[in-house]
C-alpha cells in the first residue's frame, strides 16, 4: 500500500505541471477496498459522481441532458475548495442516452486542480476501455493524454 502511496504521490506531483492534471485509477472489483484505503490518506475530496450528477439531471428533460453533463460536472469541481478531487462511481456516464466522452469530460475540469478518476474498466497499456464489445455501454479509448496507475 506504501508504494501504491509513494506512486500516486509522485504521479501527482508530475500532474501539476501537465495542461490537464488528470490521473486515472484503474482497479477491479477485488482491490475496490485498497483503492478507497489509498484515497483516505490523501488530501482529495471524493465524490460519488454518479450519485452527485443523477441528482441534477433528474431536473432536466432527457433530451437536454446529454448539453447538461459536461457544466454540471464543472460546477461541481468549482464548489469544492479542496486543490484535489477523486471521482468514484462514474458509470453514468457511460450511459448511452448521455453521449458523454468521459477522456474529454474529465479533461475539460482538470485545467486547475487535480482529478483523480476511479476508472471502473481496463487498461492495457495503450487504452482504457469500459465494459465488453457489444455492451451499449462500451467505450475503448485509445492512448489516453492522462497519467494512467494500476490499483
Amino acid at each position: 500500500m506504501n508504494s501504491l502511496l509513494v506512486q500516486l504521490g509522485e504521479k501527482m506531483d508530475q500532474v501539476r505541471s501537465q495542461r490537464h492534471r488528470l490521473i486515472f485509477l484503474v482497479h477491479t472489483e477485488e482491490k475496490k477496498q485498497s483503492l478507497t484505503e489509498l484515497l483516505k490518506q490523501l488530501d482529495a475530496v471524493h465524490m460519488n459522481l454518479s450519485l452527485l450528477l443523477s441528482e441534477r439531471l433528474k431536473e432536466h428533460p432527457l433530451n437536454k441532458r446529454p448539453l447538461k453533463v459536461g457544466r454540471m460536472v464543472s460546477e461541481i469541481v468549482h464548489q469544492t475548495e479542496s486543490e484535489t478531487l477523486c471521482f468514484d462511481q462514474i458509470e453514468l456516464i457511460f450511459h448511452p442516452d448521455l453521449q458523454q466522452d468521459p477522456l474529454r469530460l474529465f479533461e475539460s475540469v482538470s485545467g486547475n486542480k487535480t482529478i483523480l478518476v476511479c476508472w471502473p474498466g481496463e487498461y492495457d497499456g495503450n487504452a482504457l476501455s469500459y465494459a465488453q464489445p457489444g455492451h451499449p455501454e462500451y467505450m475503448k479509448i485509445p492512448f489516453p493524454q492522462a497519467f494512467v496507475l494500476w490499483v
